[in-house]
């Protein structure tokens, strides 16, 4: 149309005798003018004076909207309820069962702790029933003893088999010995027998069937 600048003398227009002074673009825009290199777009002249430039630069915030929003819920979210979602994920931590394991024989012990650890479960140690009572009477998530017969101490593993059952029912109850069999009447109720020597998978079968 007469009267109407081709784009590209436009531009040309626009960017003849620009200085170092004045190579920013006028009002809040931050871009730099000396990246406007493409032809302008009928009715967007970029001159000082004239238009103002279509690029904009935007902070997160203008481009975030929805995670403003997000921020702002999260603040807003009260003590009780963060306290509520740790104790949440503290339990979901705390969920595998907890096997305490009684012998007296060290390497024996630690090889029963390393197959059931290594198959998920939590574990405690102890090297005598006296031991055995005192880590009960302190904790309550205890789910499986697990006990060898003879001991040193103030009774042996089945004594403390029946201890356990009449002070604490819930737990469940794994007795084992190299030395004898026991039959099951004299097992207290819900008590299992485990002979020695048994194997990782063997034991680890036995209490998986029990949690």
């Amino acid at each position: 149309m007469p009267g109407r600048l081709d784009p590209a003398r436009r531009v040309a227009k626009v960017t003849a005798g620009r200085s170092p002074a004045n190579d920013r673009c006028p009002g809040s825009c931050r871009c730099s003018r000396s990246a406007v290199t493409l032809p302008a777009q009928a009715g967007n002249v970029i001159a000082r004076g004239i238009g103002r430039p279509r690029r904009r630069v935007f902070n997160s915030a203008q481009i975030l909207p929805s995670s403003r929003k997000q921020l702002r819920v999260l603040r807003q979210r009260s003590p009780l309820e963060a306290s509520q979602d740790a104790t949440c994920l503290l339990g979901a931590f705390m969920a595998s069962p907890l096997v305490l394991i009684v012998e007296d024989e060290v390497l024996v012990r630690l090889n029963a702790v390393f197959h059931l650890e290594e198959a998920g479960f939590d574990t405690l140690q102890a090297g005598n029933a006296d031991e055995a009572i005192a880590l009960l009477e302190s904790r309550k998530d205890i789910t499986v003893v697990f006990t060898d017969i003879q001991m040193p101490g103030s009774m042996d593993g089945l004594r403390l088999a029946h201890a356990i059952r009449d002070r604490w029912p819930p737990i469940e109850l794994v007795v084992t010995s190299g030395l004898e069999r026991v039959p099951k009447e004299d097992l207290p109720e819900r008590g299992h027998f485990l002979s020695k020597p048994y194997d990782g998978p063997m034991l680890v079968e036995k209490m998986q069937s029990l949690v």
